[in-house]
Order: C-alpha cells, then sequence, then structure tokens
C-alpha cells in the first residue's frame, strides 16, 4: 500500500499601489493619496492607496493505492485547494474575482493487467468549484464536472 499525503499553503500580499482613475465614486479613489510627491514619483499614475490585495492558498491531498489482487492496482484519494483573499475595487464595472473559493477533487481508478504487456484502466474524478466571495454584478460562480477516463497501455 502506498500512502501519499501532500500539503502546499501559499500567500501572497502587496500594498500601496498607484493607479489612475477619474470615478470619484469608489471610496478608494474618493481617499487616495497622492502619488506624485517622494517617494512614489509616479506622474502617470497621480493616486496612492493603501491597495491591500492579499491572497493564501491551502492545498492539501491524501491518496491511497493498493493492490487487491496481484494483477490489479488501485487509487483513492481527494484534493482540495481552499483560497481567500481581498483587493480594493479601483472601478465600479470590475469584477472583483475569485478571492474566495474552494475547489474539490476527489478520484478513484483501478487498473487490470491483462497480459502481454498491456494494461487496462478505467478512472473517475469529479470536480466541483464554488466562490464564496462577492464577484461583482452576478452571483458567485459555480460549477462541478464528473469526468471518467479509459485507457490500455501497451508497455515493450
Amino acid at each position: 500500500m502506498v500512502k501519499s499525503f501532500p500539503y502546499n499553503y501559499n500567500d501572497y500580499a502587496q500594498n500601496a499601489l498607484c493607479f489612475s482613475d477619474s470615478d470619484t465614486s469608489l471610496p478608494v479613489v474618493a481617499n487616495a493619496g497622492s502619488c506624485t510627491t517622494a517617494p512614489y514619483n509616479s506622474p502617470g499614475n497621480p493616486l496612492l492607496t493603501d491597495g491591500r490585495y492579499t491572497n493564501s492558498t491551502h492545498y492539501g491531498m491524501a491518496s491511497v493505492m493498493f493492490k487487491p489482487h496481484t494483477r490489479v492496482t488501485a487509487q483513492l484519494g481527494y484534493g482540495i485547494s481552499s483560497t481567500d483573499g481581498q483587493t480594493p475595487q479601483f472601478n465600479g464595472l470590475q469584477p472583483l474575482g475569485s478571492l474566495q473559493y474552494n475547489y474539490h477533487q476527489p478520484l478513484a481508478n483501478v487498473a487490470v493487467d491483462i497480459g502481454h504487456n498491456l494494461t487496462a484502466k478505467a478512472g473517475w474524478n469529479y470536480y466541483q468549484y464554488g466562490e464564496g466571495s462577492f464577484v461583482g454584478p452576478t452571483n458567485p460562480r459555480y460549477f462541478h464536472a464528473n469526468n471518467a477516463t479509459f485507457s490500455l497501455r501497451w508497455a515493450f
């Protein structure tokens, strides 16, 4: 039996953005400072804001591969990506994007050695994506799919 338990964490943060915008109805624009003074000196993008963009992603997976018979190999697993973040809105028409979502990925497959260097394999994956944050004038995006794969391998 082979077990696998990978995990990954990514974290990203960005502060102090210089930008150009004239839509003062957005709070981030109305409260912006000036980028034309030191230490920024950006005359092409005159507005300065504490534009905190953050994004943290956790990914984890558990997988078990085993041989219930000498000619059969099976694998079961489950993976998930979970993301959280925030960003300032610089444009009233700009969707905020997918800053908070969960992505589920269970899997199962079985391979059978049928002889003469041939192996038949069947696999199943399920994908489910769902956003947990406001993404603009539409509802948060959600989708899911079942995928089946059938293959034949010839080794020589």
